[in-house]
């Protein structure tokens, strides 16, 4: 039974490294077409990553000035980003009354791990 347990962990461990190694070489990649193989931040390429980001948002916003429908779009996008953010859908699921009867279920499960950690 240890030894399929630590099996599963090891397997889960090296899942996680390659998701890891994927998303450093993914972000690397999009670095590269971004800065054209300049890293951002580096004192040497002169590129400061928040100067760039808001030179394209500046860039997007003169589009959306120009281009009426580019407009609605970014209107529209704002509306549905405000209503995915976590708070909204929260709000949307849970009453107030929900969430106070989730607390209170964990009450004495929060209890027991206090106590728990008192007598480390």
């Amino acid at each position: 039974s240890t030894q399929s347990t630590w099996g599963v962990s090891a397997y889960f461990k090296m899942a996680d490294t390659l998701n890891v190694k994927v998303l450093e070489d993914r972000i690397v990649r999009l670095e590269e077409l971004v800065f054209g193989g300049q890293k951002p931040g580096d004192k040497a390429s002169g590129l400061d990553l928040s100067a760039e980001v808001l030179k394209v948002n500046s860039a997007l916003a003169r589009l959306a000035q120009k281009d009426e429908v580019v407009a609605r779009f970014w209107a529209a996008y704002g509306d549905v980003s405000s209503m995915m953010s976590t708070p909204a859908i929260e709000d949307a699921v849970l009453s107030t009354a929900a969430k106070e009867e989730i607390i209170l279920a964990a009450e004495a499960s929060l209890n027991q791990l206090a106590k728990q950690l008192q007598e480390l």
